[in-house]
């Protein structure tokens, strides 16, 4: 049997961050393709986009592979994050 969807205060809030987040990963999107200096915003952006997303299917969808693939990408978009602020990548 499936899981009722149970939507609260909490899901809201975070569906409500996920959009915020997502349109910082657009606008830094837009200001790395016009001078291409600031891919580690957009790198740390889309990574905090990714666990969002990893939470709100865990507690509103409960998708457990989606959740697993979120954190995993979400994780190597930090590792890239981190090596391009060190200059490596």
């Amino acid at each position: 049997m499936k899981k009722k969807k149970i939507i609260n205060q909490y899901n809201i809030l975070g569906v409500n961050i996920q959009i915020l987040i997502t349109i910082l990963v657009v606008v830094f999107g837009v200001i790395t393709l016009i001078t291409g200096k600031y891919l580690y915003l957009l790198e740390f952006s889309m990574a905090a986009d990714l666990f969002i997303m990893a939470y709100n299917n865990h507690s509103i969808y409960h998708k457990q592979n989606a959740t697993v693939i979120y954190i995993v990408v979400g994780v190597i978009m930090i590792i890239i994050g981190i090596l391009s602020v060190l200059g490596v990548v």
